[in-house]
Formats: C-alpha cells, sequence, structure tokens
C-alpha cells in the first residue's frame, strides 16, 4: 500500500475549543483528509527556533495522529466547505482582525485562527485549494 502524501503544511494554529479556549495546533492537508495535530507546550519549547512545520516533514500520517492525545483527522468526504477568511468575517483580500479558517464538515464546525508564526492564510488557501479545490472558499 502506498503512503498518504502530506500536500502542505499548515502551522501555528489556535483551534477554538469553548468560548475563549483554544489549544495550539498544526493542520496537515493531504490528498485524502486534514489532521488536527496537537501541539503542547513542551513540544513547542522542545522545537526552539525550528520552524513548526519542520516537525513533521518525514513522518507517517499515522505517527502524527499517534503523537499527541487529542490528535484528529477529518476525512476529505466529510467535508463540506473550508472557508479562509480576514478578521472579522472579510474576504481574504481585505484587511482587519486576526485570520481565521472554518472548517465544516459532517461531524461539526471547526474554528481556527492564525498565529504569528505560521504561514499567511492566502498561503493556507492555496495549500488547501490544491487538495480539496472547490469546497474551499
Amino acid at each position: 500500500m502506498e503512503s498518504e502524501q502530506i500536500v502542505g503544511i499548515i502551522p501555528d494554529l489556535k483551534h477554538k475549543k469553548g468560548f475563549l479556549k483554544y489549544e495550539a495546533c498544526n493542520l496537515i492537508v493531504t490528498g485524502t483528509r486534514l489532521i488536527v495535530a496537537i501541539m503542547t507546550k513542551d513540544m513547542r519549547k522542545s522545537l526552539g527556533d525550528t520552524p513548526l512545520d519542520q516537525k513533521y516533514r518525514g513522518m507517517t500520517t499515522d505517527a502524527i495522529l499517534a503523537e499527541t492525545q487529542g490528535t484528529f483527522a477529518i476525512p476529505a468526504d466529510e467535508i463540506k466547505r473550508i472557508r479562509v477568511e480576514r478578521g472579522s468575517g472579510g474576504d481574504i483580500d481585505t484587511s482587519g482582525g486576526s485570520d481565521r479558517l472554518i472548517i465544516k464538515s459532517t461531524a461539526g464546525k471547526h474554528v481556527f485562527t492564525f498565529g504569528t508564526k505560521g504561514i499567511s492564510a492566502k498561503d493556507a488557501q492555496a495549500i488547501l485549494k490544491e487538495a480539496f479545490g472547490e469546497v474551499v472558499k
């Protein structure tokens, strides 16, 4: 069986867990699913100045899923829509506020906020479009 190929990595996201509760994570994009890889404070410290996305280069998707409790995957066939937006809901090309990534799936809605050590929202949108096409807005 061929191993699952990583299309791209969207590092330094904050996954909304509840009212004012977030957890640090990275989004691993493959052609068949999205993996929300939880990052603990100890993991971030151990990386030092190493870019967050470098951590996953060379790892298998199964190893990424097994690494941290709480890490989960969203299969591509369950994704209804992915939206990348600026600040308070504007288009990606308008300015203001923190950029967000919203994934709507059959299991529910996941909201992520972009951190300062990651890639731009526009670059993230390009990675997601490459993997999932028209589902990405």
